[in-house]
């Protein structure tokens, strides 16, 4: 940054998130948490690096490849220096509106549209499920799955086709993360089947 002065507000460092979804990395096992192709990992990797070079260059303080979750994916940190050389975030292609925002979005889905990546569904109602909710759900003890409290409201007027794509987009977080419950309570059950059977060949032997 120099010697140019920095408000105590400013913004001094920003982080990118690049992922794609879990059938890119699984095609045959999306449900599987954890398990990843490596032609298809590597793949990514090199389009999504190219992208951070095209777009951030060298305001790169670090990238990292986070293999330690769910699925793949990509963390930049990087500081926001525009072209005249000073520290302004809102001046960067990434600090502007939410439709220049979703032109960046066009970008990156651009880069990797050659590995087979759509882009998601442009502006969609989805949210992400905060922490708190996650483990809130995680530690319920409702057994019952009430969608009456999942599904939206129709808008008047609404058509099926967008009923349905707002619908999907809304209840993805939750599909997820019950897919990741079940795919570890799989791993759980398989854990203490192995178990078990050692234990019987310890008697036998």
């Amino acid at each position: 940054m120099g010697s140019q002065k920095v408000r105590k507000d400013a913004v001094i460092a920003a982080d990118i998130l690049l992922g794609a979804s879990p059938s890119y990395f699984r095609p045959s096992c999306p449900e599987d948490y954890g398990y990843w192709q490596q032609k298809q990992l590597v793949l990514w990797t090199e389009a999504s690096t190219d992208w951070l070079e095209e777009h951030v260059g060298s305001n790169i303080l670090q990238t990292a490849l986070h293999l330690d979750e769910a699925t793949p994916h990509i963390h930049c940190l990087w500081v926001p220096i525009n072209n005249e050389g000073k520290l302004s975030y809102r001046s960067t292609e990434f600090g502007g509106t939410r439709s220049s925002l979703s032109k960046l979005q066009d970008s990156y889905a651009a880069a990797v549209a050659d590995l087979g990546i759509e882009r998601g569904i442009k502006f969609s109602p989805a949210r992400h499920q905060k922490i708190r909710q996650y483990y809130t759900a995680v530690n319920s003890q409702e057994t019952v799955l009430d969608l009456n409290l999942w599904l939206p409201e129709p808008e008047p007027e609404e058509t099926a086709t967008n009923y349905r794509s707002k619908s999907i987009a809304l209840l993805q977080t939750g599909s997820d993360a019950i897919n990741q419950m079940l795919a570890e309570r799989q791993r759980a059950v398989t854990q203490q089947e192995l178990e078990r059977e050692k234990a019987i060949l310890a008697q036998k032997y």
